[in-house]
Order: structure tokens, then C-alpha cells, then sequence
């Protein structure tokens, strides 16, 4: 219903679509066309017709084995613009640059994206040429430490999810090849509170990431570091996963997480 203050150009069936959204953050789980009848007191008939222009914009999706709804890849798009230009990017910025400076290999920022681990921020120690991975490049979460923080804390439906859409194309032979293995590992991440890509997504390369965490403690990034395996040895491991993870904690607090 029109709130009395709400100005003449006021549309209502857009403000109801835009209800609709907010129920998904608010509740953080796929809903169905019941649920959200009643909770927004609006006809069936209609929160139907809305969820279907939703769809077909891609802000929803629906999810075949349930016939609930959740967000949409463009919902997801957005929001990845959005962080572009606020502060996940910028906050980031000196402790990347901080990190590089302590452990004199190359540090990134991603997120999660479709399913797919997004990089958003790069910083290189002044020795280095030039940097391999341009942002915006997207690659897997199982082959990488960057993804599996990013996934490690979602349930394994979740997870599960991704794997069936995009498969897990193996980049080496050490790189995980089962969602079993997928999901011992994400186990290991959560207990240790970093992740280890140990020349999973490219030989003689290994990379290691620690999640950033929002005001509500939800995952929203990760911050990683990756060079050859003769600077990243394995003795130097967990010396250089404590420091991701201090880098980590440290953007979480700006963004007021923990």
C-alpha cells in the first residue's frame, strides 16, 4: 500500500518489486511465492507476476528442485559495481600494499561472483614487472585459495550448486577432483582460518587467502598472496598465513566486521 508521505510519482508495483528484494536480504534464504505473499500481505497472483519480470531481468532466479526464488546473477553484477567504487576496494588498498611490503610477494582482493571467484585489487612488490592476473579475471573456486575462502563458510548445498553449474576442470594434477575433497577441504579451511591453493590451479605456484568479513560476520572477500613455490615453501606456510590473516582482519575492521 502507497505510504501518505510517499511523493505523486510514486509507483507502487515497482516499490513492491523492490519489497520483494529486500525480503531476500532480510531473510537470507530462497522464498516462495507464499511466503512472500503473506509477508508483504500481497496477492499470490501478483508477487508471481512480479518474481516472473524479475527473472527475466535476471535480478531472481528460481530454484527448480524447491520452486523457491533467490537473487539473480544481476543483483550480484550490481552489487559487484557497487563494491568497486566503495570502500571494500579502497579500504583494502594500503593493507594490500602493507602486505606486499612484509612478505615481498603479490597480494589480491576478490570476491565471489556467479560462482566464480572475481579479482577486484592488486598490489605487487616494486621489484615485480608486471602483474599476471588483470583485474576483473575470474577463475574457479575449487583450484583456488582465494575461492575457497570464499565458499568455505556456505553450506554445502550452497556449494554444491556451483560445482553442478561449472564443473571442476583440473588445471594440474594436484588440482581437487571430487566435491567430497572439495568439501574436506573447505573443513580444513574453516578450522585453520585460511586456505591453500598448493599448485592447484598452476605448477609450481601456491597461493594462500584469509576471508574478510562484513559487520554481520558474513564472508564478503578474501585477500590472498601467491608466488612460486621456492618463495612460498612450506616451511614459510604458516608464517605467511598468519600475516594474510592479520591483513584480513585488519580490512575487516574498517568495514566494521570482526
Amino acid at each position: 500500500m502507497k505510504d501518505k508521505d510517499a511523493p505523486y510519482y510514486f509507483v507502487q508495483s515497482l516499490d513492491r518489486a523492490l519489497a520483494i528484494l529486500d525480503l531476500f536480504r532480510q531473510e537470507r534464504k530462497p522464498l516462495g511465492i507464499t511466503e512472500i505473499a503473506d509477508m508483504l500481505g500481497v496477492h499470490k497472483s501478483s508477487v508471481h507476476r512480479m518474481l516472473a519480470t524479475l527473472q527475466l531481468r535476471g535480478y531472481v532466479e528460481r530454484e527448480p528442485s524447491s520452486e523457491r526464488y533467490w537473487i539473480g546473477p544481476s543483483l550480484l553484477e550490481l552489487g559487484t559495481l557497487y563494491m568497486h567504487e566503495t570502500s571494500l576496494v579502497d579500504e583494502s588498498k594500503p593493507f594490500l600494499q602493507q602486505l606486499v611490503d612484509e612478505v615481498e610477494v603479490r597480494a589480491h582482493l576478490a570476491t565471489l561472483y556467479d560462482g566464480m571467484v572475481l579479482y577486484l585489487r592488486h598490489a605487487a612488490p616494486s621489484s615485480s614487472m608486471r602483474l599476471d592476473t588483470l583485474l576483473g579475471e575470474r577463475t574457479y573456486v575449487h583450484s583456488s585459495a582465494l575461492g575457497k575462502c570464499l565458499v568455505a563458510w556456505k553450506n554445502e548445498t550452497d556449494v554444491q550448486a556451483i560445482v553442478d553449474k561449472l564443473g571442476m576442470p583440473a588445471l594440474t594434477p594436484r588440482t581437487i577432483g571430487s566435491p567430497e575433497a572439495l568439501f574436506r577441504e573447505l573443513r580444513l579451511v574453516r578450522e585453520q582460518g585460511y586456505a591453500l591453493d598448493d599448485e592447484e590451479a598452476g605448477l609450481g605456484s601456491r597461493c594462500i587467502a584469509a576471508p574478510i568479513r562484513n559487520y554481520a560476520g558474513d564472508v564478503i572477500a578474501a585477500v590472498s598472496i601467491n608466488g612460486l613455490t621456492d618463495v612460498i615453501t612450506a616451511e614459510r606456510i604458516a608464517p605467511l598465513a598468519a600475516a594474510v590473516k592479520r591483513c584480513a582482519a585488519s580490512i575487516s575492521g574498517r568495514l566494521g566486521g570482526k
